[in-house]
């Protein structure tokens, strides 16, 4: 298995829940060119292995997924890491926030409200 094409998945509840159902949800929701092979590490934990760069990059584009009301949480899988070692505290979500006072509609402003709350990795900018 070459780790490059690896990443590792956490499904975020202590509930038993059905692997093989898993595994057929995220074949269709991330609809690789090539293969995906999943391996269940411990319990809750996954190795996902795409076969293409493309592929891989589609899944850590596409963002948490929910999988029976459980959130799974996607992480790359470097060289020299272990599975059981990767650390899944945080999750990225894509969040819009309406009626934004109008003194605030710009992009100093909109990172001001957001810093509440979150972290800003990257924003739209077409409507401030």
């Amino acid at each position: 298995m070459d780790v490059q094409d690896c990443l590792v998945g956490k499904l975020l509840t202590t509930n038993p829940f059905n692997a093989k159902a898993m595994k057929n949800v995220l074949r269709a929701a991330w609809k690789p060119q090539k293969d995906l092979l999943i391996r269940e590490v411990i319990k809750n934990l996954l190795v996902f292995q795409l076969f293409s760069l493309e592929d891989k990059l589609s899944v850590l584009r596409t963002g948490p997924l929910v999988f029976d009301g459980y959130l799974l949480l996607i992480r790359e899988l470097g060289g020299n890491e272990q599975p059981e070692g990767i650390w899944f505290s945080f999750v990225d979500f894509w969040v819009r926030v309406y009626d934004i006072p109008f003194r605030k509609r710009n992009k100093a402003g909109v990172e001001t409200v957001y810093s509440k709350v979150v972290r800003v990795l990257e924003m739209d900018e077409t409507d401030i």
